[in-house]
């Protein structure tokens, strides 16, 4: 939903929440511009370059061409947004954006009172949706990792004590990028490095580049990654369980309470479910065990 703007050129379309999302876009959808043919191509070319990674294709070459779907829509999109007036006038780009990296200096230590709840705050909500991202991955087919939680924790807060120095936001696991890392064959830490790198390069010499992006075409990489998340047979499993009451109780406090209340509220609700119900099941068993 956060990319309804980008897609369909409608400007001022904001919220994550279902119902005040339609009641902003219905009423407009006649002010849809060309960004939405060109989110719809860009989706399009992206599902067919995705089927060079299928076992049905075979070379090498026909298979990385498929890994790099993304960098080859972008490329194009790009190119006709730079050179072909009519695509430039009327799709939104990403337009100029600061050139240079950021100097590195030491914090102000006169607002750390200030800061210190709200940090803490952040910190917590940073974890809880880090780990909420790599919990469910870990345990997808195609993936089966084991995931460190200390080590993650660890390396959130290192990196948010070095963001510090250079004045950025705060760090911490995003459901999108990872998600698009995923369905674009990435199985190693390098990518975090390669991306990093390849991201410092270009605000220091590719803004000319860059400001030709479509943003319907980065939009397009992120409604075509996102709809993974959903594992509809697992679902499907879950409702047809005899007690599923208690077994997903709380995947649909947090589904349905992020999806029409807020991301916040439905994390704390889907903890509290989670909290709730191993609480009920240990005091079932320990009533059971002294009742006998």
């Amino acid at each position: 939903m956060s990319q309804a703007t980008n897609v369909t050129g409608i400007p001022g379309i904001k919220g994550d929440i279902f119902t005040p999302f339609f009641t902003q876009l219905l009423p407009r959808l006649k002010e849809v511009t060309y960004d939405l043919l060109m989110g719809v191509c860009c989706i399009i070319m992206l599902k067919l370059l995705e089927q060079f990674t299928r076992d049905r294709f075979k070379g090498k070459a026909i298979f990385y061409v498929g890994l790099a779907r993304n960098f080859i829509m972008v490329l194009i999109a790009t190119i006709l947004a730079a050179e072909v007036p009519v695509i430039r006038r009327n799709v939104v780009l990403v337009g100029n954006f600061p050139e240079g990296l950021l100097r590195i200096s030491f914090p102000s230590i006169k607002f750390f009172p200030q800061i210190i709840a709200p940090a803490l705050v952040v910190a917590i909500y940073a974890n809880l949706q880090h780990w909420s991202i790599v919990k469910p991955l870990s345990s997808w087919d195609d993936i089966e990792c084991e995931v460190d939680g200390n080590q993650e924790a660890f390396a959130i807060g290192v990196m948010n004590v070095l963001n510090g120095f250079v004045g950025g936001f705060p760090i911490c696991g995003c459901f999108t990028r990872t998600i698009v890392n995923v369905r674009s064959g990435v199985r190693s830490m390098w990518s975090g490095i390669v991306v990093g790198s390849l991201v410092l390069i270009s605000i220091q010499y590719l803004p000319p580049v860059l400001k030709n992006i479509p943003e319907a075409a980065l939009a397009a990489i992120i409604l075509t990654a996102v709809p993974s998340l959903f594992r509809y047979k697992e679902i499907v499993s879950l409702w047809k369980a005899k007690n599923w009451g208690k077994t997903c109780s709380h995947f649909f406090a947090t589904f349905f309470i992020s999806a029409f209340v807020g991301a916040i509220e439905g994390i704390a609700a889907g903890v509290g479910a989670s909290i709730f119900r191993h609480s009920y099941q240990t005091y079932v068993a320990e009533s059971l065990r002294h009742s006998r």
